[in-house]
């Protein structure tokens, strides 16, 4: 007797996808989905329809999907690129200044200044 699954929900994937999107990401683990809860309640919250409330729940479910193509860049870059992500996306919308500026600090910290700046190069 063959038992059948039952079909793979649209949600449940992009679920699956987002969780494996946080671990790349050096997120802690349902952040996405954390992010798609409290987007949803706030677009209820705001009177959205439902085709909105759907649109929310993906685009923030999905916030990071493919923010991992350049991960192995990242990692030649700072070196540990999980630790120096936190640190970069807490100032991405920033000045380009305090953008560099962070990327200088947090890059190859284990190296000394000149070591980090030709890393970096």
């Amino acid at each position: 007797m063959t038992v059948l699954a039952p079909p793979l929900r649209l949600a449940e994937a992009v679920g699956v996808l987002s969780l494996a999107t946080d671990l790349a990401m050096g997120q802690p683990l349902e952040h996405g989905l954390r992010t798609a809860v409290l987007a949803v309640r706030t677009a209820e919250a705001m009177g959205l329809s439902d085709d909105d409330r759907v649109t929310v729940f993906y685009t923030s479910v999905l916030h990071f999907a493919g923010c991992t193509a350049e991960s192995e860049i990242d990692a030649g870059f700072f070196g540990d690129e999980l630790a120096a992500r936190p640190q970069m996306m807490a100032v991405a919308f920033g000045s380009r200044l305090d953008l560099m500026a962070t990327a200088a600090r947090v890059a190859h910290p284990g190296l000394a200044r000149r070591a980090r700046a030709a890393a970096m190069a």
